[in-house]
């Protein structure tokens, strides 16, 4: 019994000096969370949303094609605290969905009207 309570104190006493040490101690690091840009496009009384980590891509992953796309519409982007929201009529809405580069160079609009709308006013 003696020997069994010996053993037990020397592991004792060397996990907690493992410990102490630094050996055993798990260190465990936070991987930094990505910002990620909200979309949401509000057309014919439907709402739709996405997110990714561009606003080009994001508007990629929304599930909606130019046919369903019959009245003007609103789209809403929000990174972090910031936010702003554009009105589109059906034409340029539609360009959106249907062709890539109009996407980029809208994404690129709203990003510029993001920044803009979070400087302050001078």
């Amino acid at each position: 019994m003696q020997r069994l309570l010996s053993k037990i104190f020397r592991k004792v006493v060397e996990i907690i000096y493992l410990c102490y040490n630094g050996i055993m101690v798990k260190q465990t690091t936070k991987k930094p969370r990505k910002k990620l840009y909200f979309v949401e496009v509000e057309t014919t009384g439907q709402t739709y949303k996405a997110k990714a980590e561009t606003i080009e891509d994001a508007l990629a992953k929304i599930n909606l094609t130019w046919e369903q796309i019959k009245l003007k519409g609103i789209v809403r982007v929000k990174y972090g605290k910031q936010f702003c929201e554009k009105l589109y009529q059906v034409v340029p809405l539609r360009r959106i969905f249907i062709n890539e580069t109009v996407r980029s160079i809208q994404s690129n609009f709203l990003h510029l009207l993001l920044t803009e709308k979070a400087a302050p006013n001078e």
